[in-house]
């Protein structure tokens, strides 16, 4: 038994448990505040982390690359194709800037953005070069290529610009595709003589194929077949 136990307690003590709801309840206005000031600098350094570079801030994204000089050739060219594409399309459809900055990751090679993957999406992206999530609002992409950036980004317009609409893969691979060579959208000459011969001999995807495309369509063996001809 506990010879304590039924004694008064000391004129003025105060209860060990009493201390400790007094000492949390302290700390949590100085947790509050350390979070304000660690978060984002968290954020960055773990976003930094996944390519080996500093954030690089433009007017509307934020780019990471293996080196600076990637970050700001990669950031001028975002914004270039952003400006023009909003100019040239935005007015009549309802596509405009992101207001946030939007991060922009690229890497190296496609093991790192394999890495990026799993961490962010949950998958390998085996037959990825790049993808756009509009929840996360980033894109990712291996290699700094213009090409590859612009097809990201028209994604990005599409999913911004007309928020909770679900457009079908072969329209929005097909829209990506076209605006890979800029702003105004075309096909390489050699590309569209190659569809328009796959066209005339038959061998052609049939156009239901085309039209109820899966988006694994355009990560499989024929996936060249699906970009190109939802492009033209």
């Amino acid at each position: 038994e506990d010879p304590g136990a039924g004694q008064p307690e000391e004129a003025g003590a105060v209860r060990p448990s009493t201390l400790v709801k007094v000492g949390v309840v302290a700390a949590i206005p100085l947790a509050l505040l350390a979070m304000h000031f660690l978060l984002p600098r968290l954020s960055r350094w773990m976003s930094g982390a996944h390519t080996g570079s500093e954030g690089l801030e433009t007017e509307h994204f934020v780019v990471y690359a293996p080196s600076p000089d990637v970050a700001k050739s990669a950031g001028a060219a975002a914004e270039e194709f952003a400006v023009d594409f909003v100019r040239r399309w935005g007015q009549a459809r309802g596509i405009q800037l992101p207001e946030d900055r939007l991060h922009v990751y690229i890497f190296a090679d496609h093991e790192a953005l394999t890495r990026h993957g799993l961490l962010k999406q949950g998958q390998a992206l085996e037959r990825n070069a790049g993808y756009f999530s509009s929840g996360e609002r980033l894109i990712a992409l291996v290699g700094a290529e213009p090409e590859g950036l612009r097809h990201e980004l028209t994604h990005m317009f599409l999913a911004l610009s007309w928020p909770g609409a679900d457009p079908s893969s072969w329209l929005n691979e097909g829209m990506a595709q076209w605006h890979e060579s800029g702003a105004d959208g075309s096909l390489p000459v050699a590309v569209a003589r190659d569809v328009a011969a796959a066209m005339a001999g038959g061998s052609a995807l049939p156009l239901e194929e085309l039209l109820e495309a899966e988006p694994f369509d355009f990560t499989g063996e024929r996936n060249r077949r699906f970009y190109f001809e939802s492009a033209t």
